[in-house]
């Protein structure tokens, strides 16, 4: 592995650009874990940009302490290094959360194989820009793009999987539960017999929905708007009229 002090000022650009992309595709893994971890629907960008941002960082400074020449120089390879620090943070999240629960938390060996995948997965990543990297040295410019391309779409290919998991249940089961929702309500509430015909809904958020109500109350048919959230265990709503 080359050092920083051993490559040209044009080398030493390009080897700090591409570790830094690499700390951003892992990073941005790791954040939007983070996000589907802590049930952050709605802050599902943020956090994968700050984990981009902070993924940026640590590459930066393992690139940096990679010099021999810095107080603490280290010899492990960067993506390694950098995949298995910045898969820290979901690790230890999993852990937290899994060491709670009622079910698992007595079986140390099941939250420690949870709590080190994260790691593991990192170490996986960060593997293959090392291999970028040594086949890019050796010269081996079509293998090292290919592995460089496959720790890239592997990263992407992660938030999009995360991305897809961080939606409220499909319009059409809500509103199927809705429609039984709102008939039992309004039934309770009234003497008059309330018939809930259809109800029909479209997404307006990752877990927000709005549509409409079609209703007949005491022969009167009636349009209402309906807003519908949804916070991962029950569903709350607004109905007004139009």
């Amino acid at each position: 592995m080359s050092h920083i002090n051993d490559l040209t000022a044009p080398s030493r650009f390009w080897s700090y650009l591409f570790w830094i992309v690499a700390g951003l595709s892992i990073g941005s893994f790791a954040g939007a874990g983070c996000s589907w971890i802590l049930r952050f629907f709605d802050e599902f960008e943020i956090c994968a940009a700050v984990g981009a941002v902070l993924g940026s960082l640590v590459a930066l400074f393992v690139q940096i302490s990679s010099d021999p020449r810095s107080d603490f120089p280290h010899r492990w390879p960067s993506g390694t290094l950098i995949g298995v620090i910045v898969c820290l943070l979901p690790g230890l999240l999993v852990t937290f959360n899994v060491f709670f629960s009622p079910r698992v938390r007595d079986n140390v060996l099941i939250v420690g194989a949870l709590g080190l995948g994260a790691p593991m997965l990192g170490l996986l990543l960060g593997g293959f820009f090392d291999r970028a990297a040594d086949d890019w040295q050796r010269k081996q410019k079509i293998m090292a793009v290919s592995f460089a391309l496959t720790g890239i779409t592997a990263c992407v290919g992660g938030v999009l999987f995360f991305d897809s998991m961080m939606y409220g249940p499909d319009p059409q089961r809500i509103e199927d539960e809705m429609l039984w929702a709102l008939e039992e309500q309004w039934n309770q509430d009234t003497d008059e017999k309330v018939e809930v015909r259809k109800v029909r809904l479209r997404r307006s958020g990752r877990k927000t929905y709005v549509g409409k109500v079609e209703t007949t109350t005491a022969g009167n048919d009636e349009i209402l708007s309906l807003e519908v959230e949804w916070d991962g265990r029950s569903i709350s709503w607004s109905v007004n009229s139009e």
